[in-house]
């Protein structure tokens, strides 16, 4: 499969045929922070076991004459202590007749339990496709002492680029407020970190992110101790808006939602930098509501000088940089140890077409690689994918 998905992209480029990866089949999703396994004995005293899950599964879209029907395959889970494995497939759905819903069912072999079999039913979609936040649960009679339940939280797998918490005077803190009672909201300040991956891009000109790997902190002193995953949209036509939406854990206490809804980008803010303002939308007391001042930029490990276009570092853009590309995005090849420099057309994506704009480069006059150039090393207009390594500078 490897040769011929590589075969297939070359003769693309020769013929000049337009090629889709996605053509080759699913899209490959990755667990989020979020997921998790409920193990939970019917009839019995036992105490419910749960677990976060990782992993990763691939959603193929099938032929329908109503949208959208998917097929789940390849599913592969795990908790980090390795006491829950699954493998599987499933199908899922969504609908737009009145709300817009969406179903999940999965056939799983867990612990080596074959046919465990999880729905959702229909529920309302709280998070913008194609990330996908679903709850399936067993009825409880296939083993009562062991009715599984499996939170999915789960996005496109896409390069993610490291983000800092800004912090001190200016930066990012966190409100605990009471709407109840006479104390002075509590504001702390916070340091910390995320991942935001790009994973679309749609019509309207905004381009949509998965949020993960949320660590924040405050002061020892303070105990503030924040971690979840979510979603962030920037862009548009006329005007820049962006919208950040957020489940969090705080001190503990799960399923905190904080969103900003549509807002617009501060004056003076440029992306990648990110300064939102985001309110606790589900508060369970008036005693705490939370809200969160959010100002992030990329970590200094994502700023490194690279010649952009040497896809596969070796200090040079000929070539074997355009093969590399190919091999990394059809044939399972290695991930470039420099995002940024991979994206040989500057148009904050990676696919065919950078490879495609190598070899113009190379080989029909075509132009230069964007800023830093292919010539010499230097820094980028501003870093999108990140670069964690490039040795030849």
């Amino acid at each position: 499969m490897r040769v011929f998905t590589t075969t297939v992209a070359v003769l693309a480029i020769l013929t000049g045929t337009r090629f889709l990866p996605a053509q080759l089949g699913g899209e490959t999703y990755d667990l989020l922070q979020g997921s998790s396994i409920l193990d939970e004995c019917v009839f019995c005293d036992r105490a419910p076991i749960e677990r976060p899950l990782t992993g990763s599964f691939v959603l193929t879209q099938l032929p329908s004459l109503v949208c959208c029907v998917y097929q789940v395959s390849d599913l592969a889970f795990d908790s980090p202590e390795g006491d829950y494995t699954m493998t599987g497939e499933g199908n899922y759905s969504t609908s737009s007749i009145g709300e817009v819903t969406q179903q999940l069912g999965l056939i799983l072999s867990l612990n080596a339990v074959e046919g465990v079999e999880l729905k959702s039913g229909p529920v309302k979609i709280e998070v913008p496709f194609p990330v996908i936040e679903i709850t399936v649960t067993e009825d409880g009679t296939r083993d009562p002492s062991h009715k599984y339940t499996i939170k999915l939280v789960a996005a496109p797998r896409a390069e993610r680029v490291d983000y800092e918490l800004v912090s001190g005077e200016g930066g990012s803190y966190f409100v605990d407020g009471c709407l109840v009672c006479e104390r002075p909201d509590v504001l702390v300040p916070l340091t910390g970190s995320f991942r935001l991956g790009r994973i679309v891009d749609q019509p309207n000109g905004v381009s949509l992110f998965v949020v993960d790997f949320v660590d924040f902190r405050g002061p020892d002193e303070s105990g503030v101790q924040i971690g979840g995953a979510g979603t962030y949209e920037h862009g548009g036509e006329v005007a820049i808006t962006q919208l950040m939406n957020l489940n969090l854990d705080v001190n503990g206490d799960p399923d905190n939602i904080l969103d900003s809804g549509r807002v617009p980008v501060p004056e003076g803010v440029v992306f990648p930098d990110i300064t939102v303002d985001l309110a606790h939308q589900n508060p369970k007391s008036d005693l705490h509501v939370y809200s969160l001042h959010l100002v992030a930029k990329p970590s200094a490990s994502n700023l490194r000088q690279f010649r952009r276009g040497d896809a596969n570092s070796d200090g040079t853009v000929d070539l074997s940089d355009a093969v590399f590309v190919l091999t990394w995005l059809f044939s399972g090849s290695h991930t470039p140890q420099c995002l940024d420099s991979a994206d040989t057309n500057f148009d904050e994506k990676h696919d065919l077409t950078d490879a495609v704009y190598v070899l113009g480069f190379l080989f029909q006059g075509g132009p230069e690689p964007p800023k830093p150039g292919s010539a010499s090393c230097g820094f980028p207009e501003q870093p999108v994918f990140g670069c964690e390594a490039y040795p030849s500078c």
